[in-house]
């Protein structure tokens, strides 16, 4: 049975460093899945994300962050080719 995803982020956790202020380095988020006959369920997770450094490839300051952005770090995790897809169980709890 295939479902349609909205993803939502439902917070963030930042940490200050020496050098940088309000780094990302949690994610908090839920995964609304709903069938084909209009019946959903909903996963809740957190995601963990790596302390960035500021002259490394990529790195986005704080301000410039989009929910759009951030759900797609999540995304790349949690459903990703790595060894950290845990799609299939998300949707077995959905």
């Amino acid at each position: 049975m295939a479902l349609t995803y909205e993803w939502k982020l439902t917070g963030l956790k930042k940490q200050d460093t020496a050098d940088l202020t309000d780094l990302v380095i949690g994610t908090q988020w839920k995964l609304i899945g709903t069938n084909e006959n209009g019946i959903d369920g909903t996963f809740s997770g957190a995601t963990p994300l790596d302390i960035p450094d500021e002259g490394e490839v990529g790195f986005i300051p704080y301000e410039e962050l989009t929910e759009e952005l951030i759900l797609g770090w999540i995304q790349n995790v949690v459903s990703g080719s790595g060894s950290t897809n845990y799609m299939a169980h998300i949707d077995e709890q959905i």
